[in-house]
């Protein structure tokens, strides 16, 4: 892959495939999302935010089965139809609209399939444990994430404790 800078990606992101480090203290003050993401998603270091208020309310695939890490994807986009279930037909969805989106992050952190407990998306976006903590071994820090932090905060969270947050650019193919 070509070397190129965060400047020139951003100026031209035909010239990049990459996944840039983006996070909120960087020179070009770019934000990806803002406050109105909440945390409703970890799965091998991508953490997916929703703008659902509350984000028990956001659902994916199997998302109450247990253990989550075996069973569920990821969250559900928002669809202008929805299943009635009494017609047995798709008809246009009242529900208000919402977004979520995804990023990758990286550092000394650990998931909540890490502890070897069964848990689902479900029981963790309860708030009763959070989805990334900070490296059992590292007895300097005591960081925990929970469903509903701000895309903000946990961009804040992973950085303060050593981490990087990723996010892919998309390129488009207009030349």
């Amino acid at each position: 892959m070509r070397d190129v800078n965060r400047a020139s990606c951003v100026d031209n992101p035909v010239l990049c495939g990459a996944i840039l480090d983006f996070g909120l203290d960087h020179e070009m003050g770019v934000f990806l999302m803002d406050e109105t993401y909440r945390l409703c998603y970890v799965s091998y270091n991508r953490a997916y935010f929703t703008t659902k208020e509350d984000v028990r309310d956001q659902w994916g695939d199997d998302w109450n089965d247990a253990p989550y890490e075996h069973n569920a994807g990821s969250p559900y986009t928002y669809n202008d139809k929805a299943w009635d279930k009494e017609t047995l037909k798709f008809v246009p969805n009242t529900e208000p609209r919402w977004a979520n989106d995804f990023v990758f992050f990286s550092g000394d952190f650990e998931e909540p399939d890490d502890f070897g407990q069964s848990m689902s998306v479900q029981f963790i976006n309860s708030g009763k444990i959070p989805w990334i903590t900070s490296g059992r071994w590292d007895s300097e820090r005591d960081m925990a994430i929970f469903a509903g932090t701000t895309y903000p905060e946990f961009v804040r969270e992973i950085q303060n404790n050593g981490g990087h947050v990723y996010k892919r650019l998309e390129v488009k193919n207009e030349l």
